[in-house]
């Protein structure tokens, strides 16, 4: 801007403005530990959710061999359900929940036991012999809100910590 045939430059004055750049740095240092704690926690809202979920499944059956095979399966679901460790790809952290290995029920096909996986899906799903009871698809819908609030919380927490130091 000329004012009177010169130029008028505007004076700009920062005090603490090293403090804040260290403080910066720190969390520039730190945002991708603090990321990965907050999805960490936001995982296990959901995860608890599932729990529940499977907690609440119906087992009974046409007959007493039947709940006693779904009261099984259940448990087995219950011993297997877990997170899986943290993955970062390019950037975006990935936390799985999940079922690993087999249930205590044997047969012809799964002489092993039936695979965790696979009940769940029965269950979630339901197949032409059982009824669909989508635990899993309510548990990760009932606890989206909650899971990003714990997140956002955890974010927020983490950052104020860095900034005081």
């Amino acid at each position: 801007m000329a004012v009177g045939g010169g130029w008028l430059m505007a004076k700009i004055a920062f005090t603490g403005l090293e403090s804040y750049l260290k403080q910066l740095e720190k969390l520039e240092q730190n945002t991708t530990d603090i990321a990965k704690q907050a999805v960490y926690e936001g995982a296990k809202v959901t995860a608890d959710a599932i729990r529940s979920g499977i907690e609440g499944l119906r087992t009974d059956g046409p007959s007493a061999y039947e709940t006693k095979r779904r009261e099984t399966q259940k448990q087995g679901l219950q011993e297997s359900f877990g997170l899986s460790p943290m993955e970062n790809d390019q950037g975006f952290l990935h936390v799985r929940a999940g079922f690993d290995g087999y249930n205590s029920i044997q047969t012809k096909k799964y002489p092993q036991g039936q695979p965790n996986a696979m009940i769940a899906r029965v269950f979630n799903s339901g197949t032409s012999f059982s009824s669909k009871q989508p635990f899993f698809d309510r548990s990760i819908r009932s606890s989206k809100g909650a899971a990003e609030q714990k997140m956002k919380e955890v974010f927020e927490t983490e950052i104020k910590k860095i900034v005081k130091e």
